[in-house]
């Protein structure tokens, strides 16, 4: 079993956090690593090995790029899988918004940005499956998310 977490949040929603989560799912130690580095902040990790932007991960026979796509958090990650045209993009994009960035190290410049040079360039065509909520495509928030719109909308 392998579980992504592509946030830097120790919590998951419904109040439980990464390692309940482990204990819940009766997860033993080793099968899945959760860095905790001297600010207290989660690294997404591969195997033990922080992942960085443009590594590539493998769940299975599906391989996924890694964005470093910081702003929501400053570590914050997006899984993207070129074959089949789909991000995992937890709480960067949603359809219509865009992650929250009033957290402590939230920056919401650093989103947009991510937003409009890593993800958009991926292509219209791509769809993404959020942190909550419906999916969408980056094409449809390029064009109508008042947030990250651009002038080619």
């Amino acid at each position: 079993m392998q579980i992504i977490l592509n946030g830097e949040k120790k919590d998951i929603p419904g109040g439980l956090t990464v390692e309940g989560l482990l204990q819940h799912l009766e997860i033993k130690p080793g099968r899945v690593a959760v860095e905790i580095n001297e600010e207290i902040v989660r690294k997404t990790t591969y195997g033990g090995t922080p992942v960085k932007d443009g590594d590539r991960v493998e769940v299975g026979s599906i391989r996924f790029d890694v964005l470093h796509c910081p702003g929501h958090t400053p570590g914050h990650v997006v899984f993207y899988q070129p074959e089949a045209r789909l991000a995992f993009v937890g709480d960067v994009l949603f359809k219509g918004s865009i992650g929250r960035t009033d957290f402590p190290r939230g920056d919401h410049a650093a989103l947009t940005s991510a937003i409009r040079e890593k993800l958009f360039p991926l292509g219209d065509d791509v769809r993404f499956v959020p942190g909550h909520g419906a999916m969408s495509s980056f094409g449809h928030e390029r064009r109508e998310n008042p947030f990250v719109a651009d002038e080619r909308g």
